[in-house]
């Protein structure tokens, strides 16, 4: 198997993740970046030692893009019931594409298309041209993606395996059918047929997993089904399935992932570019750039997640001659912000976030204004900054 797997982010779902794990946290300038420090974190857990051994690894973020998706025109309620993006996260997403750029990670959205789509072509694409993928997302629709276990009849053909991203822990076909009681291929018709809240996805009234993958595992599929809908023992099932048949057939639409995105469409945020497919294969993340990366967190005033980048850099050996430097400037910004001054301290250079860059960020609303950022720590001197964390129980 293939020891480069590639990695697909499902970014947008994590942004969301990361805004509610984190508490409210303002830059100086009271820019909310909570989300965006969040979104650091994870991207360290997986990628801070294979960047610092040097490494490139196969890596893309995936975006929604702005604006709807073609399920919409299908199905105008999708998604309908879901509340406003928070107002203090819609300027954090611009961020966070930044925070991407930093750390030198490919990043590709596709208007018309959900994040899903574009995952599920290039996971698709990926496993076609012999590459095993990992996808890192807690979507459940994504399982549908994931593939038994490689075997030698399978003739250079990929695996695909989700990675769930608060455990960081794998999950292959086999976690799959434990879960849903049926094979991946199957789980578009049991997610059809139980419908999905969260996504306002109908299914079929009454019908939830554990006798949709009863249905499906008897009659093999949502077509089989209705083909057979007439030897349904049960009267109320029975009648409610051929009440509810083109409910269920609007649903198993919805939740079919498009593996077939036009890669014209595939459009990379920094430049605007088309992506192509034949890129897919040389795809990953740039070499680390310190410089910019430092640079981006001093942007954002991130002071904590400098000086755990810093150390775990100084403990790896990476060859960078500007490190002393840089914890020098490191500590004496702490210092100077929280506050308790210190040998080399300098004023910390002032930004402002104007009453109109506010309102614009946020439609209007005048929401921000600069406040004390909730912190973990406050240190008194070198001694008192907390040791990094080792980042070892990435399952990739």
């Amino acid at each position: 198997r293939s020891k480069d797997p590639l990695l697909l982010v499902d970014a947008s779902a994590y942004i969301f993740r990361a805004y509610h794990s984190m508490p409210p946290m303002h830059r100086g300038d009271g820019m909310p970046v909570g989300a965006v420090l969040g979104f650091c974190n994870m991207l360290n857990r997986m990628l801070l030692n294979r960047m610092l051994n040097q490494e490139r690894p196969r890596l893309v973020l995936v975006f929604d893009a702005p604006g709807p998706t073609f399920r919409n025109e299908i199905y105008p309620l999708y998604k309908a019931q879901r509340p406003d993006v928070p107002v203090d996260l819609i300027p954090q997403f611009s961020l966070i594409r930044e925070a991407g750029r930093a750390y030198g990670i490919p990043q590709v959205e596709a208007a018309g298309f959900e994040a899903d789509d574009v995952i599920a072509t290039l996971a698709c694409k990926a496993t076609q041209m012999g590459m095993d993928v990992n996808i890192l997302s807690g979507d459940k629709d994504l399982m549908q993606l994931i593939t038994p276990n490689a075997s030698d009849s399978d003739g250079g053909i990929g695996v695909c395996q989700m990675i769930d991203p608060m455990k960081m822990s794998r999950v292959d076909h086999d976690a799959v059918v434990e879960k849903w009681n049926v094979n991946s291929d199957q789980l578009g018709d049991v997610l059809a047929l139980a419908g999905d809240a969260a996504d306002n996805v109908p299914g079929v009234p009454g019908i939830g997993p554990k006798i949709a993958a009863q249905l499906i595992n008897e009659y093999g599929s949502l077509d089989g089904i209705y083909e057979n809908v007439d030897d349904i023992k049960q009267k109320k099932r029975r009648e409610t399935l051929m009440e509810n048949e083109d409910q269920a057939r609007l649903s198993r639409v919805l939740v079919e992932l498009e593996r077939d995105v036009p890669f014209g469409s595939m459009i990379r945020p920094a430049d605007e570019t088309a992506m192509d497919a034949d890129e897919l294969s040389v795809m990953r993340m740039t070499e680390l750039d310190v410089d910019r990366v430092i640079s981006f967190y001093d942007d954002m005033d991130f002071y904590t997640i400098k000086r755990t980048f810093l150390d775990k850099m100084k403990r790896s050996n990476f060859p960078y001659e500007k490190l002393q430097e840089a914890e020098e400037r490191s500590y004496s910004a702490i210092a100077n912000h929280f506050g308790f001054g210190g040998v080399g301290s300098e004023p910390m250079p002032k930004r402002e976030y104007s009453t109109s860059a506010r309102s614009a960020a946020v439609g209007g609303n005048q929401f921000y204004s600069p406040t004390q950022k909730k912190r973990a720590y406050t240190p008194k001197d070198k001694a008192d900054v907390p040791a990094p964390e080792d980042y070892d129980n990435v399952p990739f």
